[in-house]
């Protein structure tokens, strides 16, 4: 019977353990090469468009809607889902795009502070 350390040795690898090996490593380089990645300047540029509507919704009425349906507007969808827009306790207006821990960026505006990205 073969011990564990033999199993992991790659000099006695059956065919098939080496299939199953290379069979891995190949998945893996074509997650990696076609994973989408954003390409924020366009993101930016389709968030925007939803800045300039807000901040005309809140020179018009003093505050910042509490949801963009009121301004007339469904959150566009993107491949990270759709654009998320909370107005804070403060009332600040946020509008956000990505989760770090599964897309690999999170893109936000601030109405206080701006574009930021977490990349």
């Amino acid at each position: 019977m073969s011990s564990f350390a033999d199993q992991l040795n790659p000099k006695r690898w059956t065919w098939r353990q080496w299939c199953l090996a290379v069979s891995v490593l190949v998945a893996a380089v074509v997650i990696f090469l076609y994973t989408p990645t954003p390409n924020l300047p366009e993101l930016k540029l389709q968030g925007n468009g939803l800045v300039t509507l807000l901040q005309k919704y809140q020179t018009d009425h003093g505050t910042y809607p509490k949801a963009l349906e009121e301004i007339g507007v469904e959150p566009p969808q993107t491949k990270w889902g759709p654009w998320l827009y909370y107005v804070t306790d403060d009332g600040l207006a946020v509008l956000k795009l990505g989760e770090y821990d599964k897309d690999g960026f999170t893109l936000y505006w601030q109405s206080d502070s701006g574009w930021q990205t977490d990349d």
